[in-house]
């Protein structure tokens, strides 16, 4: 089990640099692999990443949002 946190960009309030890392990181990592974001809060397109969201997971857990993906070969 591996576990990446990401935040908000220091230098403002956005996630761009967040993004990009976790991108470098989701390739490195052998496949297949779930990928759990947990308050996640911004736009991602993983698909460039063969992960894919698994729309049977996605809601809440008390104030927390979270989302699978499924990231294949």
């Amino acid at each position: 089990m591996q576990f990446f946190l990401a935040g908000q960009d220091s230098d403002n309030e956005g996630y761009t640099q967040a993004v990009q890392v976790l991108q470098e990181k989701i390739a490195t990592i052998q496949r297949p692999i779930d990928l759990w974001l947990v308050e996640f809060r911004t736009l991602i397109n993983l698909e460039s990443q063969h992960c894919f969201p698994d729309t049977q997971y996605g809601k809440s857990a008390g104030e927390y949002n979270y989302k699978l993906y499924r990231c294949t070969a």
